[in-house]
C-alpha cells in the first residue's frame, strides 16, 4: 500500500519552523543536525543508527524537510509502509509550506523506480546487506541522496560499505 504525492521539490523550510511545529528531543536535534550537514555538505549517503522507539522516522522527516528534496521511502513490509504514510501525512500537514513535498512510500519488494533527485530513505537498512538489498542500491543514481535508518547496524566494518 502506497500513496504518492507529485515528485516536486519543497522549498527550504527554516529549521526553527520545523523544530517548533514538530518537537524534537535534544538527542534528535543533534542527530538531525549532523546527518543533514553530512548529506548537504560532505556525503551522498548517511545512516542514522538509533534504538527502537528513539524517533528515527521523525528524524528522517526533519532531515528530508531540511534538504528540500522529494522523499522516496523504502520499507520491508506493507505494514511499515502504512505507518510511514500515516506519519508523513500528519508530519507534513503540520508544516506551513506553500509548495507540496513529494512523498513516495513503497516496499523494497515493489521494485518501483526511485523519484529523480530525491532523498531516498531506506528503513531497516540492515536488510540491504542481503543480495536483494545490493540490487536496491544499484538502482540508485548519483543524483540521489540516501539516508539509511536502522537499530541494528552491521557488526563488522565491511557492512558499512553500503553507506560509502
Amino acid at each position: 500500500m502506497s500513496r504518492s504525492s507529485p515528485p516536486t521539490r519543497a522549498h527550504s523550510i527554516p529549521p526553527e519552523e520545523i523544530v517548533a511545529v514538530n518537537q524534537l528531543r535534544p538527542y534528535q536535534i543533534r542527530a538531525v543536525a549532523e546527518v543533514t550537514y553530512a548529506l548537504t555538505h560532505t556525503s551522498v549517503r548517511a545512516c542514522l543508527v538509533a534504538p527502537p522507539g528513539a524517533g528515527k522516522t521523525r528524524c528522517a522527516f526533519h532531515i528530508a524537510a531540511m534538504t528540500g528534496r522529494a522523499i522516496d521511502v523504502r520499507v520491508p513490509t506493507r505494514a511499515l509502509a502504512q505507518q510511514w504514510q500515516s506519519r508523513a501525512d500528519s508530519y507534513f500537514r503540520a508544516l506551513t509550506t506553500t509548495e507540496p513535498v513529494g512523498v513516495q512510500i513503497k516496499t523494497y519488494a515493489a521494485k518501483a523506480p526511485f523519484m529523480p533527485s530525491s532523498l531516498v530513505i531506506l528503513d531497516e537498512a540492515h536488510h540491504l546487506l542481503a543480495n536483494w538489498g545490493k540490487q536496491v542500491l544499484k538502482d540508485l543514481s548519483p543524483d540521489h541522496k540516501v539516508l539509511g535508518l536502522t537499530a541494528t547496524p552491521p557488526y563488522d566494518k565491511t557492512g558499512w560499505d553500503i553507506f560509502t
